[in-house]
């Protein structure tokens, strides 16, 4: 960004109660890591924002959060999680959960457990995932941990809604508490697609090698959703008997969220051949976001090149399972 001064406030402000205006990448750098006089400036004035823009500005900063970490909208988040639209509470609950602070945690929970709305307490399973792979790798403290996962096991047995159960066992799956196996078995038992796509985003989370098999082989299910979801899983779990099908599927699957989540899972899984067909891909590809996704992947490979398959583990909420910014869920 150039050297200048800052731009007030007021005028980002301004621009943002102007329906006909547009927000550029300086007014979002303004308004990142505000301090609390300027959050309280902004938060005084949200709800006079035009609804679809303030839906508009949440889901731009969760992407731009996402993308480069010197982006700082929490706070903003927590402003969107007290907005009297249930959208934008939702918007609210992924930017602010982005930043994993713990003092997020008992908003989370309590949404989770007292909210009237299925879709937020949905979304607070969905951001309670992270806390629960903090904790598994001890970085949040075991009580905190503990409670969100009794929550979410809660949530899976006893909500009247079937979204807010398949977010919770998704979220919980990080846990290595050994009933999660069994819920995830019940899950890919189901009949129904829906359950069926949660145990799969629940078999990649859990790091459990068990599960390599089922992923496998539901990589030719008829269902495209269904083969995304068991080839992104098949990357998380280093599935090397999955290769040669992965490698059929990055070809010649005849849905380009499959191809390039096959493509994904194989860069996570890396070696020789893999890099080869990955360096052909960008060759043949016409596309630039094309080029630019297998280029990703590539920088994926190599990096992931440097770690064993056990001790690497990407992080992702993607809520349709494909591969955001670079990585699969």
């Amino acid at each position: 960004m150039d050297d200048i001064d800052p731009i007030p406030l007021q005028q980002v402000i301004d621009s943002l109660l102007n329906d006909s205006s547009t927000l550029q990448e300086r007014d979002f750098l303004r308004l990142s890591n505000l301090p609390a006089p300027e959050i309280r400036e902004l938060s005084g004035c949200w709800e006079r924002i035009p609804r679809q823009k303030r839906l508009d500005l949440l889901t731009k900063m969760h992407d731009l959060a996402e993308e480069d970490p010197l982006f700082f909208f929490e706070e903003i988040g927590k402003i969107g999680l007290a907005d009297s639209d249930p959208q934008v509470r939702l918007c609210g609950i992924r930017l602010a959960a982005l930043e994993e602070s713990e003092s997020l945690i008992p908003t989370l929970m309590q949404i989770l457990g007292e909210e009237p709305n299925f879709q937020l307490r949905a979304g607070a399973a969905e951001a309670l995932g992270r806390y629960v792979y903090l904790g598994e790798i001890e970085e949040i403290p075991t009580k905190a941990n503990d409670a969100i996962q009794d929550g979410l096991i809660r949530a899976y047995r006893e909500d009247e809604q079937v979204t807010v159960r398949q977010r919770a066992l998704e979220a919980v799956s990080f846990s290595s508490r050994p009933a999660i196996d069994r819920m995830i078995e019940d899950a890919i038992q189901s009949d129904d697609e829906d359950w069926q796509a949660s145990a799969l985003v629940a078999m990649g989370r859990s790091a459990n090698f068990q599960w390599r098999d089922t992923v496998t082989d539901l990589l030719d299910h008829e269902s495209a959703r269904l083969r995304l979801k068991a080839a992104t899983a098949a990357g998380r779990l280093a599935t090397e008997d999955a290769k040669a099908i992965l490698v059929q599927m990055a070809i010649d699957d005849i849905s380009e969220e499959v191809r390039e989540a096959a493509v994904w899972a194989l860069s996570e899984i890396g070696g020789t051949d893999v890099q080869l067909l990955i360096e052909e891909l960008i060759e043949d590809a016409s596309r630039d976001p094309e080029i630019d996704f297998l280029e990703r992947a590539l920088d994926n490979l190599l990096e992931n090149q440097m770690f064993s398959a056990g001790d690497f583990l990407l992080f992702d909420f993607d809520e349709d399972g494909s591969p955001a910014n670079g990585e699969g869920e």
